[in-house]
């Protein structure tokens, strides 16, 4: 369609059929076509032919205008029946072309003329989108600047966590001591002392009441004698 041409594929061969002009046109396109998918084409100066619009994209706005792989240009590729790309010139400065056999106006909906009212809309819309960001950035900007000179109040450091007191183990209960006795020291036997005390004693007051009894004997004896 932009090349005013009749283009038919059959197999792997190209069939096009029309005038002279616009055969050598669409083979042109072609070969620009199959040129894009090894790399940048170049295309050196155009002010000589009448049927491509030359335009020149903003850095910042080259990715929006083209889209995804190209998306956005076959869109509107199909909307105006135009041809267009992204080239190189001889100076290897890269603006985008707008190919058709058909100029257009400014009320057609076809047209190089309606594909590039088309690219500046994209062109503004990136801008103001743009714009509205660097507004944004400066306002936040200026607010902190005011911010900082007022004397924004310093944060509280925020409290520390206090240290989980260790658990400490309970001591383990001691035994308790013999309720008969103290404990019995190193190198004695396990015996309580306070039986073996008692034990003196029971002997003692066994021998003494013994040797009173035989004591007891004696004078009884001798008391007997003087009697008689």
């Amino acid at each position: 369609l932009a090349s005013d041409c009749i283009l038919q594929y059959v197999g792997h061969v190209a069939m096009m059929a029309g005038t002279q002009k616009e055969r050598r046109r669409c083979r042109e396109f072609i070969t620009w076509l199959l040129g894009q998918r090894r790399g940048a084409v170049t295309i050196g100066d155009v002010s000589s032919r009448d049927d491509v619009t030359e335009m020149h994209v903003p850095d910042n706005c080259k990715g929006w205008v083209t889209g995804n792989r190209g998306s956005e240009l076959r869109r509107m590729e199909q909307e105006t029946d135009t041809f267009m790309f992204m080239a190189l010139d001889s100076r290897g400065d890269e603006r985008l072309l707008i190919f058709s056999a058909h100029t257009g106006s400014k009320e057609a909906p076809t047209g190089r003329v309606a594909a590039e009212r088309l690219v500046n809309e994209l062109i503004q819309e990136k801008l103001q989108d743009d714009g509205r960001g660097r507004s944004e950035s400066r306002s936040r900007s200026r607010s902190r600047r005011s911010d900082s000179r007022g004397g924004s109040p310093r944060r509280s450091p925020s409290p520390r966590r206090s240290p989980t007191p260790k658990r400490r183990r309970s001591p383990t209960p001691k035994r308790r001591a013999n309720s008969r006795g103290p404990p019995p020291r190193k190198g004695h036997s396990d015996s309580p002392r306070p039986t073996a005390r008692r034990g003196a004693r029971r002997g003692r007051s066994d021998s003494r009441s013994q040797h009173s009894r035989a004591r007891g004997s004696k004078h009884r004896g001798r008391s007997d004698s003087r009697r008689r």
